[in-house]
């Protein structure tokens, strides 16, 4: 008979964070932020880390004892996020499983926030390739094939053209080469704000 493990070990910091401390079984260590006031819900359980294959991510799980439903993810449980909706790390740290740092997103949405650059990208810039000698900005809309946004001299030039179009489609969601630039982008989109 398997034997019921515990809850993890943790700590419950002043500013109201608790680090809930996880080691995989070949020694690596990971800590998964929560909101302290959030302790109670996922205290009954067993936490693990799992990795995410196709975006080379971790997520903190667990599997129910002696209760016959699937995985539980606790960025899931802590946002309650409903039935056919992702959660979403806005930070794209995952196991920043804090309230503030998580939304209900749609599979779309979710997709658009992340930090993840494909291996053969060579410009280091998200929507960015090269061709030529000349850089390309595309954008992948709604999960579908990837959509031409025009030809640059620079990389820069075809980032901030990728950001520009982010913005406008994926709004809050949109994962930006530049961050420190949306309000400008913003403004640039839409007009001043009144």
């Amino acid at each position: 008979m398997a034997k019921k493990l515990g809850p993890n070990d943790c700590e419950h910091l002043q500013n109201g964070t608790t680090v809930i401390h996880i080691t995989r079984r070949n020694g690596t260590k990971y800590e998964v932020l929560i909101d302290t006031k959030d302790y109670k819900l996922v205290a009954g359980y067993r936490w693990w880390v799992l990795s995410h294959h196709s975006n080379n991510s971790f997520y903190a799980a667990c599997w129910p004892y002696k209760v016959k439903r699937p995985i539980i993810y606790m960025h899931t449980l802590i946002n309650n996020t409903p039935k056919g909706m992702e959660t979403d790390h806005k930070d794209t740290d995952t196991l920043n499983n804090k309230r503030d740092n998580l939304r209900s997103a749609t599979p779309s949405q979710n997709r658009s926030n992340t930090k993840t650059l494909r291996p053969q990208n060579s410009s280091g810039f998200q929507g960015v390739t090269k061709e030529g000698k000349r850089f390309v900005a595309q954008i992948h809309r709604m999960g579908k094939n990837s959509q031409h946004i025009g030809r640059y001299e620079t990389k820069e030039e075809a980032a901030i053209a990728y950001d520009k179009e982010a913005l406008a489609l994926h709004g809050d969601f949109a994962r930006l080469n530049f961050p420190e630039n949306r309000e400008q982008y913003l403004k640039e989109i839409y007009g001043e704000v009144a």
